[in-house]
């Protein structure tokens, strides 16, 4: 993967349709997804779109015979659509037909892939399986193991592919990837070029956004006929509900529907779905942090923390000692920890943005840190008006109690500008352009470029703080370990994992 910012990938819009319905969520056997992780990505409008027919079914479709009732034979369906250039192997004129939606890098989709190549194997004249893209935000190389899949179809071997990426999952970087289509022999040249085509990508984004308007939310998510299924079932599971279908669809045949018309019948009487795709956040800047997504931040082990470190809500800010707004800010921070001291914490990293003064001031509050003094040491660099120069530094830590000889010692020590440096590389992966300071409210970016003031700040708060609440009760998970929880399904959290050097 590129060490470029994710900001930086195509924010083409979304613009293929399906519908569908929602049933519970599975945690345990899936990856979960956040909604309004790929705002960017966003149609311009957000209004529900009706189901298209799929090309494939409906180019030669014929009228249902009279007197066959599809919808009391089936019962309740979801409107599941697909393209005739989707990958597809199994039953030419099927009975059942699965339509998979799928992340290269989940482990569960992997599971999932096994068994249904069981499965397909099993019911060679019965079962066709089609897949489709849904790449979550937080896997950081599956959209570009999305784009590769279909780069290899442009070649016949979009199942070679497949396959290989799944064997693979754990190690899906860049190298790796062009390693596999090499070893699967695809013509290199066709192969780069396909990748750095922007179809490719559309083309991902317009599967992720035809699930998300079958409300998709986890991955593997899986439709039997249009009957939803969520998780890597076990195959057990899954074989019970394939041959349920199939016997269904043979009643179907008998009572004279035709076989090559099966899923074309099945969708006419289907339920289209809830889900909607995403409004474009009108404020939005191309390249920068949309603001309604939650972003991976970490809590760094060395981090210093003001509040409760069981809080609901985690405010992250990035700043550093010199810089003007950094300073004014910390009013707002001040009130906001008031209103919630039960519920906010406040966590201070590290972003100099090449300052000389700043990253003295940096290994000072560090320093100061070692002698549990940090927020002291903090709270008098903000207040202080002149130069950060080392003299004007030794100064307030003689004032706020320091010990001077440690404390020097100390602010020589090399390795604190290591810590510094770690800081600054998680937040390049997210900032977009941000200066300091930059917030983030459990991982939704305030950018001081738009001048927030406290009620703005006080309204974000609240508004995570009820969705942290609500995951609290969705899922088995301590306040101690809620942040680390929520942040797993966060965008970006690889990326940022690995900059940081976890």
């Amino acid at each position: 993967m590129s060490s470029r910012s994710i900001f930086t990938r195509s924010r083409l819009p979304i613009l293929s349709i399906a519908a569908g319905l929602a049933l519970p969520l599975v945690v345990s056997s899936g990856c979960i997804g956040k909604r309004g992780s790929r705002d960017r990505m966003a149609a311009k409008q957000g209004k529900k779109t009706p189901a298209k027919a799929d090309p494939a079914e409906t180019k030669a479709a014929k009228p249902t015979p009279a007197g066959i009732d599809v919808a009391g034979m089936v019962g309740e369906r979801s409107q599941v659509q697909f393209k005739a250039d989707d990958p597809a192997k199994g039953a030419k004129a099927p009975l059942v037909t699965i339509v998979e939606y799928s992340d290269f890098e989940c482990p569960f989709c992997g599971k999932l892939s096994t068994t249904l190549n069981t499965l397909v194997d099993e019911h060679k004249d019965d079962v066709r399986l089609v897949f489709r893209h849904y790449p979550l935000p937080k896997h950081a190389n599956a959209e570009p193991a999305a784009k590769a899949s279909l780069a290899a179809q442009q070649q016949g071997k979009f199942w070679e592919m497949h396959d290989k990426l799944f064997a693979n999952q754990a190690s899906l970087s860049t190298e790796k990837i062009r390693g596999i289509a090499e070893e699967i022999g695809l013509d290199m040249k066709r192969f780069d070029a396909a990748m750095n085509d922007t179809k490719l990508t559309v083309a991902v984004n317009n599967q992720f956004g035809d699930g998300r308007v079958l409300d998709v939310s986890t991955t593997p998510t899986f439709f039997v006929n249009g009957r939803l299924v969520k998780g890597a079932k076990p195959i057990e599971e899954v074989r019970s509900i394939v041959e349920e279908e199939i016997a269904v669809a043979k009643k179907l045949v008998a009572a004279g529907v035709d076989r090559g018309q099966l899923y074309a019948e099945i969708m006419k009487v289907a339920t289209p779905g809830s889900g909607t795709r995403p409004k474009r956040d009108p404020t939005h800047r191309r390249g920068e942090a949309s603001k309604r997504t939650n972003y991976a931040i970490s809590v760094a082990d060395h981090a210093p923390v003001r509040g409760p470190t069981d809080a609901v809500v985690t405010i992250v800010e990035y700043g550093n000692f010199e810089c003007d707004k950094c300073k004014s800010i910390q009013a707002s921070l001040t009130k906001v920890l008031e209103k919630y001291p039960n519920d906010v914490r406040l966590v201070w990293r590290h972003f100099t943005d090449g300052s000389t003064n700043a990253q003295g001031a940096a290994r000072a509050a560090i320093a100061a840190g070692e002698q549990d003094k940090f927020w002291e040491m903090h709270d008098a660099l903000m207040g202080h008006d002149g130069e950060l120069s080392f003299k004007s530094v030794v100064e307030i830590g003689k004032k706020i109690g320091l010990d001077e000889a440690k404390f020097t010692a100390s602010m020589r020590d090399t390795s604190l500008s290591d810590r510094v440096k770690a800081d600054e590389a998680g937040a390049e992966k997210v900032r977009g352009t941000a200066p300091a300071p930059f917030l983030w409210v459990n991982g939704r970016i305030i950018d001081s470029r738009d001048d927030p003031t406290f009620a703005e700040i006080d309204a974000l708060v609240a508004e995570e703080k009820g969705k942290a609440e609500a995951f609290l009760e969705e899922n088995s998970v301590s306040k101690g370990e809620l942040y680390e929880a929520m942040r797993k399904t966060w965008r970006g959290y690889k990326l940022i994992e690995q900059a940081e050097g976890r």
